[in-house]
């Protein structure tokens, strides 16, 4: 199948899912594995997610840091699940987080059994998570948000030098 027709297929798919469920669906295809989220995005967003949801734990820095508050092994745990799925193996999710691929495995464990149960306070975590990635980390333009910078830039001049020289 080429790629034309595939994609043909995939909008057709897609528009048909959001038209009999009003669902909108991602498709991901094998040629956009390069689109992975880093390791050291998905921990800082997971980080950004805990202390937000969890103020009165604003001083531990990062989610490599050895804490065992249940609040904090929650978002751990949720953060090592979505590097997992996302494609990440478990030797490089716990060298990002300072522990060994034997914690990273009792953490995926860990997720799939408080879904399986419904653990609320798991499945909030993760879903904090998510809604970070998606604000924070997609690609939709309404997301981006720029700082208006009045200062005049002392390097235009010097651009516009280096530009000229450049084009001699």
């Amino acid at each position: 199948m080429s790629n034309n027709q595939q994609d043909t297929d995939i909008k057709e798919f897609k528009k048909t899912f959001y038209n009999k469920h009003n669902v909108e669906v991602y498709v991901f295809t094998p040629d956009e594995e390069k689109y992975i989220l880093s390791l050291s995005d998905l921990t800082t967003v997971a980080h950004k997610a805990f202390v937000e949801n969890n103020p009165q734990y604003n001083w531990i820095e990062s989610m490599s840091s050895r804490v065992r508050y249940r609040e904090f092994q929650v978002y751990y745990q949720s953060m090592c699940h979505l590097a997992y799925i996302s494609g990440h193996n478990k030797t490089n999710i716990g060298k990002s987080i300072n522990k060994n691929h034997a914690s990273v495995i009792n953490a995926i464990k860990m997720v799939e059994n408080a879904f399986f149960c419904k653990d609320r306070e798991m499945i909030d975590a993760y879903k904090q998570i998510l809604k970070e990635i998606i604000q924070h980390v997609g690609t939709i333009p309404e997301n981006i948000k720029r700082k208006i910078n009045s200062q005049p830039n002392a390097d235009l001049v010097w651009d516009e030098k280096q530009n000229s020289i450049t084009t001699i």
